[in-house]
């Protein structure tokens, strides 16, 4: 009740909408409800409050193990085992894993902006995705870590301005990022692309970084990536 009752305030909210609060109690219910072990694909923002990837692995929602754990080979054939058992049954909706809008759902608003600010900017309308980005703002200063699909959106973000080359918004969206170990690693390739004096001993501190983070975070399939990135440098 105590998730519902936060989603529910949090949907009514006039100014900011959906955008997740943070709270000692929020923490404790979404810890009890991991401990459940409820519906492997039942409501996960209930249980995605956490500060670590530990924490996220002690869920059994395959969601929860998919965007914030990154299991995603040991995930995937469960998930077609609930999608093959859902079409037996008739529970199509559940099958395709779409959501409705419903103000319910408000707390994914964030991501639906920042797939759309990104998309714009991958189609060359640069006003539709800035205006986009301008509403996202929000969601990036004041939404937990924890929130819904949170490293996607900043990362939509700071593609959208990658793309477009434009700095709107960017320290708002520089503060949030927290996929920091591939940033690190996307400057290690930059280096070595370019290959200019001291590139090399740059790049290599950048990819020493990163595979620590990603060795750290258990990113087995980035840290392969680096150890091969490893070898342009020499």
């Amino acid at each position: 009740m105590i998730a519902f009752d936060y989603q529910r305030r949090e949907a009514e909210d006039d100014a900011h909408p959906g955008i997740p609060l943070d709270s000692p109690e929020r923490r404790e219910s979404a810890r009890i409800l991991r401990a459940a072990r409820l519906d492997p694909l039942g409501p996960s923002p209930m249980e995605a409050v956490f500060d670590n990837r530990e924490e996220a692995l002690s869920s059994t929602n395959l969601v929860i193990l998919v965007q914030w754990a990154g299991e995603y080979a040991d995930s995937l054939p469960l998930l077609e085992s609930e999608a093959r058992q859902a079409e037996a049954l008739g529970r199509l909706a559940r099958a395709a894993l779409l959501a409705a809008r419903n103000p319910a759902l408000a707390w994914a608003q964030g991501s639906f902006l920042a797939l759309a600010a990104r998309a714009g900017a991958h189609l060359g309308r640069e006003k539709e995705a800035l205006d986009h980005l301008g509403l996202l703002v929000p969601w990036l200063e004041r939404s937990p870590a924890w929130s819904v699909n949170f490293p996607f959106t900043v990362c939509h973000a700071a593609e959208t301005l990658w793309i477009l080359g434009r700095a709107d918004h960017a320290e708002v969206v520089e503060r949030a990022l927290t996929l920091l170990a591939v940033a690190d690693h996307d400057e290690a390739v930059m280096h070595a692309r370019r290959s200019r004096p001291g590139d090399a001993e740059q790049g290599r501190a950048r990819l020493e970084s990163a595979l620590q983070q990603f060795e750290a975070l258990g990113m087995a399939g980035w840290a392969r990536r680096a150890a091969e990135l490893a070898g342009r440098f020499g």
